[in-house]
């Protein structure tokens, strides 16, 4: 066990570093172009004062093109996936998030660390397996690419106008970019891309089975149900295999979830500590979520300070803070706070906040979930110490 966890640390401790590099070579390789172009369109013969200004708006360009692609990434998945019979449910850049709801369309705001963009649809009904699924997630892969190709030509119509050829450039190179990021098949920071997905969902039912699932809860999510509200049988883990799969790792996931709303939380805990102890292909980002649910059940629970500690680590301070708006981090903040800190005026402060972020929420059934799991802590922390 040891052994894994070293090299699991030198694995990502190597990704950061090729990370870091991949990034200064970009910002290198841009720089450079940014050079040639000003000095092509004569802006390096300005006086310092004006250059300085043509920088600027340059560099603004190229944070600009990274937004706009961003937008044409989930732009393309929402247009194939409509192509191919999906309904939307949610479109998001940054935090701000456009969702269907009962009452229809509303802007929303969420956020989750390590994601420009989202675009969810609710696929068509499952036909034992066979239902499309290969466009919706190639949509943005292509559409970065196309974009690519325009913006090219056009860069090489014209090298000498003031901003539009470095614009031009930085929509190519980032479309390139961004699309073969996520259309050649890998995994990046502990997720799988949409190439990886295709891939994964060509080879087991029950791969597409979890894709088809977490979509259609997604849509039912959106419309203001709670998952207790949805057919059991959805959430029934598979046999044997799950685990060799992201796909399917996220199943028990959602069960899990579903034990915490309906706060059946023995069976919760026992399932989290599964998922967090045995070898599986779940997603960084699930595992650091359902360390959050393990911590609120401990507090709530035994409230066993060491335990605690153990797991409140640098690393996961750092995720908790990058997610610091998510309903379930403020939870479990709020959990802390009350119960392992005894501070009961830091603990009303996260509350507010929450109160605050729960009507932006894009899903009211996980606003309810969460405000009950915050009344059990509350709860928790009235009842006298034996």
């Amino acid at each position: 066990m040891q052994n894994e966890q070293t090299t699991s640390k030198k694995k990502k401790g190597a990704s950061k570093i090729l990370g870091f590099a991949a990034y200064i070579l970009v910002c290198a390789l841009f720089g450079v172009a940014l050079g040639i172009l000003l000095d092509q369109s004569g802006q390096s013969d300005l006086p310092f004062g004006q250059y300085l200004v043509s920088l600027l708006i340059n560099l603004l360009l190229m944070y600009l093109s990274i937004f706009l692609q961003f937008i044409i990434h989930e732009g393309g998945h929402l247009l194939f996936g409509l192509m191919s019979g999906y309904s939307f449910i949610l479109f998001r850049i940054g935090s701000l998030t456009l969702v269907k709801t009962a009452d229809g369309l509303k802007f929303k705001r969420i956020s989750l660390a390590g994601t420009g963009g989202q675009c969810l649809m609710s696929p068509p009904e499952w036909n034992d397996g066979n239902f499309p699924y290969k466009l919706y997630n190639l949509g943005g892969f292509l559409m970065n690419l196309i974009s690519a190709v325009i913006f090219f030509v056009v860069f090489l119509l014209d090298r000498h106008t003031a901003y539009l050829p470095f614009f031009s450039l930085c929509m190519a190179a980032l479309g390139l970019a961004i699309g073969l990021m996520n259309g050649i098949p890998m995994r990046i920071g502990g997720v799988d891309n949409d190439g990886y997905n295709v891939l994964s969902l060509g080879k087991d039912k029950a791969a597409r089975w979890a894709f088809w699932m977490q979509l259609r809860a997604s849509a039912e999510l959106a419309l203001g149900k709670g998952l207790a509200d949805m057919p059991e049988e959805w959430f029934d883990m598979p046999e044997e295999g799950w685990q060799d799969n992201a796909l399917t790792a996220s199943i028990p996931v959602f069960r899990e979830n579903r034990f915490m709303e309906t706060q059946e939380f023995d069976k919760a805990k026992e399932l989290v500590d599964m998922l967090l102890d045995e070898p599986n292909q779940l997603a960084q980002l699930y595992k650091n979520m359902l360390l959050c649910d393990r911590m609120y059940l401990e507090l709530i629970g035994e409230c066993d300070h060491a335990k605690l500690d153990s797991w409140n680590t640098k690393e996961h301070k750092q995720f908790r803070l990058a997610m610091k708006n998510y309903l379930t981090i403020m939870r479990t903040e709020y959990a802390w706070a009350l119960l392992k800190e005894k501070d009961s005026a830091k603990a009303e402060k996260i509350l507010q906040a929450f109160e605050k972020r729960g009507p932006s929420h894009p899903n009211p059934g996980e606003v309810e979930s969460e405000r009950r799991l915050i009344l059990t802590a509350k709860e928790k922390a009235a009842q006298p110490e034996a």
